[in-house]
């Protein structure tokens, strides 16, 4: 799936343009990182390309079609940050609910729904707790919940909002291999909104970075990945010193690493 978005402009109020001219275009089965500060933009960008949030300028494009929430989000997996059940929805049945609009409103799952579920649990590594309710989860488990609720239909797209929060390193490397894989082997596009440019640095093909300008107004810049991130551009969007080193993991296998100086 190919997904572009076109001079997207939004704002909460008429004091602060949270988003202005954002443009980028990610080809299918590459997978987009988006970096930046903490209330930078960064999941309201998320929003507003699903058509969650309306642009107030510009337009999300799905394969040169203009987003269409109702028709277009058969195809998309939506994974949002974390956040506490309150409802006592066990996890087989809160994962089943991302097949929701292949059963029907009246129908009930299928065994071959079910098998699904099961082989995505399985997949991403919580089949142990399919019986266990999404209210006594940690923070960690209910993301990998939702990550499997995205994953179960299939997706063309995978949209994730912090897919690494409140994960343990194991987890983290999990998320990101499994990333990897839908992009190379089963062709999913993946956008990603993340707090970690080693991450990026690690899985993605192209970044777009969100920051302000000296004056404070918003801006970005968008490009391959190698190319966005940079010390100089970590100096500029995060006022950190860093350094990016690269490692060595085996004789035939480097990769890039970024160190924080301060």
């Amino acid at each position: 799936m190919k997904v572009e978005v076109r001079n997207g402009h939004f704002s909460y109020s008429r004091e602060e343009e949270i988003l202005k001219g954002i443009s980028f275009t990610l080809p299918s089965a590459q997978i987009l990182t988006i970096l930046g500060q903490n209330g930078i933009g960064k999941t309201t960008l998320l929003k507003c390309l699903l058509g969650i949030l309306p642009w107030q300028q510009g337009q999300t494009l799905i394969d040169g079609e203009q987003m269409n929430y109702k028709k277009h989000m058969r195809r998309i997996g939506y994974v949002p940050q974390a956040y506490k059940f309150v409802f006592p929805y066990c996890v087989e049945d809160t994962v089943m609910m991302g097949l929701a609009g292949n059963i029907g409103l009246f129908s009930i799952p299928s065994r071959k729904d079910r098998q699904k579920v099961h082989q995505t649990l399985a997949e991403v590594g919580i089949a142990h707790l399919r019986k266990r309710l999404c209210s006594q989860l940690s923070g960690g488990q209910l993301q990998l919940v939702f990550m499997a609720r995205g994953l179960v239909k299939d997706p063309e797209l995978m949209i994730l909002d912090e897919p690494e929060s409140h994960l343990d390193y194991k987890n983290q490397i999990r998320v990101l291999k499994m990333l990897e894989k839908l992009a190379k082997e089963r062709g999913i596009s993946c956008i990603i909104n993340t707090h970690y440019p080693e991450h990026a640095l690690r899985i993605s093909d192209l970044t777009l970075m969100q920051g302000r300008t000296a004056s404070g107004e918003k801006t970005y810049i968008c490009g391959p990945t190698a190319k966005i991130i940079t010390e100089a551009t970590i100096r500029s969007f995060f006022e950190v010193e860093s350094k990016i080193i690269t490692v060595e993991k085996d004789a035939t296998t480097t990769f890039k690493a970024l160190v924080v100086m301060e």
